[in-house]
């Protein structure tokens, strides 16, 4: 079942989000949100992002490594393309992460710029999906 975060699943969040940042922390920011996927009462999955308008900028979307592969993720990126007036997504990945960058090209996104030593150890690609 995907929902609209609410406290209660601030440590779950958290836990997934140390696997893609050993120092992740949940901070919520004006204009962004997050939505989970709960499957048999366990946050499994969740999206961060921040929506303008008709642009939605996606923060992080994360798994529980238990229940990748297995359609969570792909249905947190449908339910923001059901939002009202969105036109398109963007986000930002590393890229050496060919399992992220894959999955996204798999569902339309397109690389649109890179940006060398983003990330510091790492270069990222920022990667935009029209949906109109």
């Amino acid at each position: 079942m995907i929902r609209l975060f609410e406290e209660k699943d601030r440590s779950a969040v958290i836990k997934i989000g140390k696997y893609i940042k050993s120092n992740f922390d949940l901070v919520v920011g004006d204009n962004e949100n997050v939505m989970v996927y709960e499957k048999d009462g366990i946050v499994v999955s969740f999206i961060h992002f921040l929506k303008m308008y008709e642009t939605i900028d996606i923060i992080n979307l994360a798994t529980l490594p238990e229940y990748r592969n297995l359609g969570y993720a792909g249905e947190l990126l449908d339910e923001l393309e059901k939002q009202d007036e969105v036109k398109h997504l963007m986000l930002e990945v590393r890229k050496n992460n060919r399992v992220a960058v894959n999955f996204y090209s798999n569902r339309g996104y397109k690389v649109i710029r890179e940006i060398n030593n983003y990330y510091g150890d790492d270069d990222a690609l920022i990667m935009e999906r029209k949906l109109i």
